[in-house]
């Protein structure tokens, strides 16, 4: 191996690692802007907001499973409810019937225990 071709090899291998920790810095900067995004007081209403209708969701069609339905099926329906009590100002009606009757069957379970 002459001098020649191991200063070329010196050379190529210097230029890899610099191109390395050109990449690795680029990495920190990177991450470092995506964590001040995560961080800011949106991106974490957004976050628990997802992970609120992710459960809610799960759970009504856990509550649809032994039916048969999807969720998919049954939203067209539900809306079409929704925009029919709207529009005929019975949707805060409704949300009361709804919370009471949570209530009640939290009371019932309550009772049973």
């Amino acid at each position: 191996m002459t001098k020649d071709v191991a200063h070329a090899a010196l050379a190529a291998q210097k230029a890899r690692l610099i191109a390395q920790g050109d990449s690795y810095r680029v990495g920190l900067v990177r991450s470092r802007v995506h964590m001040a995004q995560g961080l800011r007081p949106e991106a974490l209403l957004h976050g628990a907001f997802d992970q609120a209708l992710g459960f809610a969701t799960a759970r009504f069609e856990h509550l649809l499973a032994p039916t048969g339905l999807r969720l998919q099926t049954v939203m067209p329906y539900l809306i079409a409810a929704v925009s029919f009590m709207a529009r005929k100002k019975l949707l805060k009606p409704a949300i009361g019937i709804g919370v009471a009757a949570v209530g009640v069957m939290w009371w019932i379970r309550r009772k049973r225990r």
